[in-house]
């Protein structure tokens, strides 16, 4: 009667198990799983840079180092959805710039160290659920890294 159905339920890998062993009946009718693997920065990287070049975007090379250290930060943090957070940093990012730009406009649409590190830190900070730590910090991590 249901040949060929299909049922499928994504979300965390932890929270999928919590909510099939509430009950062993439900449980025992999903036998087939798939796991897709976090993202590395580099794929991070990626979707973020052909968004930007889709869009006609330029990326600054300091732009580039911070969103990379940003996205290795960001990883290994409870939450990290992969293209849904590059998306969501991506977004951030364009806010940002609007800012930017609202006061002296551009011929040129790139995206700036200024843009990338306050967005960075914002969705840094959610994910930590820290206090604000100024638009500055994802600054200083970069001159630490630098330093070492």
């Amino acid at each position: 009667a249901y040949a060929g159905l299909v049922i499928v339920i994504a979300g965390y890998k932890a929270e999928i198990a919590a909510m099939l062993d509430t009950n062993v009946g439900l449980k025992s009718r999903f036998t087939h799983f798939f796991e897709f693997p976090d993202w590395a920065p580099r794929d991070c990287m990626h979707l973020f840079s052909k968004r930007a070049a889709d869009l006609n975007f330029q990326l600054e090379p300091d732009a580039l180092a911070a969103l990379e250290k940003g996205f290795s930060e960001l990883l290994p943090l409870d939450g990290w959805g992969n293209a849904r957070d590059v998306d969501k940093l991506w977004k951030a990012c364009l806010r940002q710039r609007a800012d930017r730009v609202a006061a002296a406009p551009e011929t040129t649409k790139r995206l700036t160290l200024g843009d990338v590190a306050p967005a960075v830190d914002e969705l840094v900070r959610s994910r930590r659920g820290a206090q604000s730590s100024g638009p500055s910090a994802l600054l200083r991590r970069l001159g630490e890294q630098q330093q070492q």
